[in-house]
């Protein structure tokens, strides 16, 4: 697992910098704003922390922004219950507190040690954070679930400093409030033990590969200062243009890739109870085609571009159900990336389902090796989701 983790890692941050470089000055302000905004900060709080070093000070400017106006916050007490108090933006708590999750409960650390042993988790994890992004990350949200710094918010705070330490290794900008409400990432936090933060990690994984997901849907070109116009043809040509000079993953591989994919979804689908007759498998060649697979993408929540090459697996559901599952393999976002989305969903034939569909991003900067171990990791994770969320729960 560290293997892959590893490489995957190097994969992304390869090619975050790459899209970086690519971006014009309005672009990359844009994207500050919006890195700042899915970690619940104001865009001059997240300018000071990123040029910030790991410490106490960044700690306690996170709070004061993440806390913001907000006048108290609940706290937890040492037996687990629950109260209001005042916020106290930035200052490290003075009494005894608890970590609790659902019905799991544990005392923090005593408010005397706090101070001590934060900065020596700093000390710690400063050296690692380029050599091992995911697990330091992991470690600093153990640890700050030990330390419960501050009166209330510190689960926030921890996802948010996680969020730092990731996006200085050159990692994508996760979404702390998201992943704050996620039950998976609760469950991987209380697994979490000094000894063993596996889940934790693998769990901050994908979450980063999502979060570059993200960034490739969202990612358009910025009209220029003040245009004298600024029309759809004109945003068309720039789109064109940026396409023309981005790595892209051959279409043979990508076809390669969805087949092994569909191998492995008829027998992950058939263990939970769903037979898939045979499947037709075709590339969109024409226009209409491929505007109507974008339209059903963003239907779901996802953004493909219409104006590249799109591959489709399409399986009808065993049985008179008018139910189809289908793989579609496409350009993510606008195409100005290179990077690639597949998407599994169940639905009724040609009437796209309008819930959130998990997909699965592929990037040219990640071995061939690596891009297939995740591959079938996200097979087996995202066919019970898959089940759970189509019509057949109707």
């Amino acid at each position: 697992m560290v293997l892959t983790t590893v490489t995957t890692t190097g994969a992304l941050v390869g090619f975050l910098r790459r899209v970086e470089r690519s971006l014009s000055a309005e672009q990359h302000e844009a994207m500050h704003a919006r890195d700042a905004r899915r970690l619940g900060l104001d865009a001059a709080t997240w300018q000071v922390a990123r040029a910030a070093p790991l410490d106490l000070a960044l700690l306690r400017r996170l709070h004061v922004g993440i806390t913001g106006d907000q006048p108290t916050v609940r706290r937890t007490l040492r037996d687990g219950q629950f109260t209001t108090a005042p916020a106290q933006p930035g200052k490290l708590r003075t009494k005894p507190q608890a970590f609790r999750h659902g019905e799991h409960v544990e005392p923090a650390w005593g408010p005397g040690a706090l101070k001590r042993n934060l900065g020596a988790l700093f000390r710690a994890v400063t050296p690692s954070l380029d050599e091992a992004p995911l697990r330091e990350a992991a470690r600093v949200l153990w640890t700050l679930r030990c330390a419960q710094p501050f009166t209330g918010l510190n689960e926030r705070v921890a996802l948010s400093l996680a969020a730092w330490c990731l996006r200085r290794a050159g990692l994508p900008t996760i979404p702390v409030r998201t992943i704050e409400r996620d039950p998976a990432y609760g469950a991987a936090l209380v697994a979490a033990t000094e000894e063993d933060r596996g889940a934790l990690e693998r769990y901050l994984e994908q979450a980063v590969w999502d979060g570059a997901l993200a960034l490739a849907e969202w990612l358009a070109p910025a009209p220029p200062p003040e245009p004298a116009r600024w029309t759809l043809q004109d945003e068309h040509e720039a789109l064109a243009r940026a396409r023309q000079h981005v790595p892209r993953i051959s279409t043979t591989e990508l076809e390669a890739l969805a087949r092994e994919l569909a191998a492995q979804l008829v027998p992950a689908l058939a263990q939970l109870g769903v037979e898939l007759a045979p499947g037709t498998e075709r590339w969109l060649d024409a226009p209409g085609a491929r505007l109507q697979a974008t339209w059903n993408s963003a239907t779901r929540g996802r953004a493909i571009c219409p104006h590249e090459p799109i591959f489709v697996v399409t399986w009808p559901l065993a049985g008179e159900l008018g139910l189809e599952a289908t793989l579609i393999v496409a350009a993510a976002g606008r195409g100005i990336t290179g990077a690639v989305t597949a998407q599994l969903v169940i639905e009724l034939a040609d009437v796209p389902s309008g819930r959130a569909t998990r997909a699965l991003l592929l990037v040219p900067e990640e071995t061939d090796a690596s891009r297939r171990e995740r591959l079938a990791r996200w097979v087996g994770s995202v066919a019970p989701d898959l089940v759970a969320s189509a019509p057949l729960r109707l």
